[in-house]
């Protein structure tokens, strides 16, 4: 894809009379398609199964084993991928990779083990806590994508487990007791979770020029680390969502360095989607929000609102609405899909159960044609301001 966009690129440039064709053929010489990545693919595979493949055939004749043999069986092998993968290290780069996969995986399934041969009580996290330890060095001594990908799902698993978020999406959140500074604070510093965090973050520098791989899942671990507790202790939806998405519009518009453009697009999504969830008149229903506004609710009942939740998620749809076509006309073409979204959203919602289907399905068709357009356009014109802010940064 990078070769087709050079070449392209050069192509422009031969038109144009910026290169004569013999510097143009000149740059295109100079460069070749990077090999395709199945073999490291297979290779990858290869090493999980066996991983996978080891661990059954272990618990499958687990009780019968003595537990010294236990014990020496996984600290044999775990110890054997490592130094396999450290000797293929220069060789066969992608072998080694495998190899250390195989070790990460006979790691983790080792500290489960253990736990279960010795009778180690605790949640279930405190074993994941455990397996990120052990692949944090192999990271940093390898610098291996994979290795710092498995350490970011970890990590994630770790603070969706230790929070049980699945319980939120029906509510429990939701009724969380009365929210407390003192709490969250000790929620959100607890010296296990910031010390994975940092970890995460420090393996990713270590990635050098391979940093853009992990990025955006560090980006989501740290947004999970403050998002999770502040559902955990604040029990109003509709402030969480508030609070998150303006932490969202922080990161769009105060985004700087090497990362600023992932970074802005991460905070409009994170801001995207909870506007998204603010135009639903449940999440206000939930809120005391609403309730500190007497005056308004009165106001917006006697203008035909049917309540007052209702009139709160109309007001946020139009300053989402309006936030994102500010951002859009400042050149962020995510934006534009929330955009797009939203007003999806309001046809579906509003427009299915009266319409006749034929007419549904019509001005829908018709609407998504109407909404590429002005994506496109949009596109167009975020194109035109990077090219003229890249000559402006030239001249």
């Amino acid at each position: 894809k990078e070769l087709n966009f050079l070449l392209r690129e050069v192509a422009l440039w031969r038109d144009s009379g910026i290169i004569d064709p013999a510097q143009a053929s000149a740059i295109e010489g100079l460069y070749a398609p990077r090999k395709g990545h199945f073999p490291q693919v297979l290779l990858g595979l290869g090493g999980m199964l066996v991983g996978l493949g080891f661990l059954s055939a272990v618990a499958a004749n687990w009780l019968d084993m003595p537990r010294a043999l236990r014990a020496a069986l996984i600290v044999l092998c775990y110890l054997f991928s490592i130094l396999a993968a450290w000797r293929a290290e220069a060789e066969f780069p992608r072998t080694s990779r495998a190899f250390l996969l195989l070790g990460s995986f006979i790691y983790g399934g080792g500290i489960f083990l253990m736990a279960q041969m010795f009778h180690q009580g605790g949640h279930w996290t405190t074993a994941v806590a455990w397996w990120f330890a052990g692949v944090l060095p192999v990271a940093l001594l390898f610098r291996d994508p994979f290795q710092v990908l498995l350490m970011q799902a970890l990590a994630i698993v770790f603070l969706y487990g230790f929070h049980a978020p699945w319980f939120g999406l029906f509510g429990s959140f939701w009724s969380a007791p009365q929210f407390s500074v003192a709490d969250f604070l000790q929620s959100l510093f607890r010296p296990q979770r910031v010390l994975i965090l940092l970890a995460l973050w420090a393996a990713w520098w270590r990635l050098g020029e391979r940093r853009r791989l992990c990025f955006g899942m560090n980006v989501f671990a740290t947004l999970s680390f403050i998002g999770l507790p502040l559902f955990a202790y604040l029990s109003d939806p509709a402030q969480n969502l508030i609070v998150l998405g303006g932490i969202g519009m922080l990161m769009a518009l105060c985004s700087f360095g090497e990362r600023k453009g992932d970074l802005e697009g991460w905070g409009i999504m994170l801001t995207g989607v909870c506007g998204l969830f603010l135009t639903i008149s449940q999440v206000w229903r939930d809120s005391v929000l609403p309730d500190c506004f007497p005056r308004f609710n009165a106001l917006v009942v006697g203008m035909g609102f049917s309540s007052p939740d209702t009139a709160f998620a109309v007001l946020s749809a139009l300053i989402f609405s309006l936030l994102m076509l500010w951002l859009t006309w400042r050149g962020h073409t995510l934006a534009t899909t929330f955009f797009c979204l939203l007003v999806l959203r309001y046809y579906f919602d509003g427009f299915y159960d009266f319409m006749p289907k034929a007419a549904f399905f019509t001005v829908g068709g018709l609407l998504l044609i109407a909404l590429g357009y002005f994506m496109e356009r949009v596109r167009r014109r975020a194109k035109r301001i990077r090219t003229s802010l890249e000559e402006g940064k030239k001249a």
